[in-house]
């Protein structure tokens, strides 16, 4: 069973892979290469059975992608906020178009839901996870308390 789709998400047929971009908050920065070669040899056979999370990509964002790509790269219009492993195997397998749902969220809320997607994955660095958590408290005021006691998760549900 399919979790519900947030009321805000707006369902988005499919966008080119080139108009995406990873999350410079996302907590994990590691990705097996041989789990993202899996993926992208099931998403040939099979399509991509789950839409990837966006948001509009802030000028912030586009800034810094413009700073590490070639002039004439493209422009890409929207920031992932989960799906970064289906994103990069859907690149692998050569899709053009990764169907997509689209969602107005604000910094505090795309890290929340990060940190929060990122638990529930698979192979999370210990570091990667403490990272997520002290970006909650530095950027959005969380406590260690709140974390402990899963107020991200409550939070994330109520922003949703």
């Amino acid at each position: 069973m399919n979790a519900p789709i947030p009321t805000d998400a707006v369902a988005v047929a499919c966008l080119r892979v080139t108009d995406i971009v990873a999350s410079l908050s996302n907590p994990r920065k590691r990705f097996d290469d041989a789990y993202i070669a899996e993926l992208a040899e099931s998403i040939k056979a099979h399509g991509l059975i789950q839409p990837i999370t966006v948001r509009p990509l802030s000028l912030d964002a586009l800034f810094a992608w413009n700073k590490c790509n070639p002039i004439g790269a493209g422009h890409p219009t929207y920031e992932i906020v989960v799906g970064e492993c289906r994103w990069r195997a859907a690149k692998l397998a050569g899709l053009t178009e990764i169907p997509a749902f689209w969602r107005e969220l604000d910094d505090k809320q795309v890290l929340e839901i990060q940190v929060v997607e990122n638990l529930q994955r698979r192979d999370v660095h210990p570091i990667e996870e403490a990272e997520g958590y002290q970006a909650l408290i530095t950027k959005h005021g969380y406590t260690a308390d709140l974390i402990a006691w899963g107020a991200i998760g409550a939070r994330t549900t109520e922003s949703q």
